[in-house]
């Protein structure tokens, strides 16, 4: 079914906000869309679903740090998430550890291809320079 449709039938339907919402959040894509939608099931919700929409916006928001290289605030909203998951004894609690120990593999990795494309830049301009030396 096609979330936009089933929200213009009935823009009450949270089912359909919080698929969207996760749709996005996946796809990594249209992240404050998908904060949005969340934000507005969580209107809509009550108790333990009302709290898992506070998490799924918190793992958005660690989605948009993670985007901007901003591994520190990844971690930060991961483990806001991870708590709140934990207090309504949601299972995704648990997945989320290993998204914030892969998080810490993805920085090592963002750091050496920085200093790789250092190096690399070096040695062209180095090469350029003693090019342009020797004629």
């Amino acid at each position: 079914m096609d979330y936009n449709t089933a929200i213009a039938l009935n823009p009450n339907y949270v089912k359909a906000y919080n698929n969207r919402g996760l749709i996005l959040l996946q796809t990594n894509e249209e992240l404050d869309k998908a904060i949005e939608d969340f934000k507005h099931a969580r209107a809509l919700s009550e108790g333990k679903d009302k709290e898992k929409m506070l998490g799924f916006i918190e793992w958005a928001e660690a989605r948009k740090a993670m985007n901007m290289k901003n591994w520190d605030g990844f971690r930060e909203r991961m483990n806001e998430a991870r708590e709140i998951f934990g207090q309504i004894n949601d299972p995704l609690s648990i997945s989320i550890n290993a998204f914030i120990q892969f998080s810490y593999l993805d920085e090592k990795l963002d750091n050496a291809l920085k200093e790789e494309k250092f190096v690399s830049l070096r040695t062209e301009t180095t090469f350029v320079i003693f090019c342009i030396t020797c004629s």
